[in-house]
């Protein structure tokens, strides 16, 4: 059988709206078994684009209307220039404005879901026929065998005392080799990290594994390599999760409406996610 030719989602962002609409893109595409690729428009080969079937471009402009650093064109030029070039559209372009009083996914959310099905339309195959399945896979590990604790030998405060930073300089105590790299990441208020896991039921001692959700997969990964070994759950939340200052985005309340057992939180994440504000 021949294999699915997967859908190319190229972005262009600045401050980042573009990424959040085009990993959306991504997901949706997974969630109905379609492969996806999701990269900037700076990371991918140009000429490689004859050989795509199906590509999503997001673009952005940012301040007032300049083009992101990551692509020259802003959307329009470049949805001319692709035409100028020989591409066929689908579907014809959205243009989505942050101003909008409920965002850019104003224009998006009908848009996605003529996307889907005129991409069903141009091949009938490409998404199988089974429900839609928005459960990722869930890896947990046992503690690890040992931790290493290294001892500060010195802790030296560089701003002045009537100064509102807290800079300091550390020194710590410690075996290594040539190549070894310390990485030193930075945590946040412990009280707000217990609120965070007392509310969410959570056990803080749990080791866990973050993967991506398969290897054709270009969302950033802000964790890297680092984020496959595991880690205990509070150590998680502490370094790479921001539980006291945040404002959570559209997708929070998409992605917790789905794990909502109860109707209530099912009821209020979605008028959050239609209105796409937060009262």
């Amino acid at each position: 059988m021949e294999d699915k030719k997967g859908l190319l989602i190229l972005f262009a962002s600045q401050t980042g709206n573009a990424v959040d609409a085009a990993e959306r893109v991504g997901r949706e595409a997974e969630r109905r078994g379609y492969p996806c690729s999701v990269l900037s428009m700076d990371e991918f080969d140009a000429t490689d684009l004859p050989s795509e079937d199906s590509v999503v471009f997001v673009a952005s402009t940012t301040g007032q209307g300049e083009n992101p650093d990551s692509m020259k064109f802003a959307a329009k030029k470049l949805d001319k220039r692709l035409l100028d070039l020989g591409a066929k559209p689908i579907i014809e372009r959205c243009l989505g404005d942050d101003q909008h009083p409920s965002g850019y996914e104003a224009a998006l959310d009908p848009w996605l879901s003529s996307l889907w099905s005129a991409l069903n339309q141009v091949n009938p195959r490409v998404f199988p026929s089974v429900a839609e399945s928005t459960d990722p896979a869930k890896k947990t590990l046992d503690l690890p065998k040992f931790q290493i604790v290294y001892h500060d030998t010195k802790n030296q405060l560089l701003t002045s005392v009537d100064s509102g930073r807290d800079v300091r300089h550390f020194e710590f105590e410690s075996v290594s080799s040539v190549g070894d790299v310390l990485e030193i990441l930075p945590s946040q208020d412990p009280v707000a990290v217990e609120a965070f896991i007392q509310r969410c039921n959570l056990n803080p001692d749990l080791c866990i594994t973050v993967e991506p959700n398969g290897n054709k997969n270009g969302f950033v990964n802000s964790l890297g390599n680092a984020s496959r070994s595991p880690v205990k759950l509070r150590t998680f939340v502490e370094t790479t999760m921001d539980v006291a200052s945040a404002s959570p985005r559209r997708y929070f309340f998409e992605a917790r409406m789905s794990y909502a057992q109860s109707l209530k939180i099912r009821f209020c994440c979605r008028e959050v996610k239609l209105v796409g504000q937060i009262d």
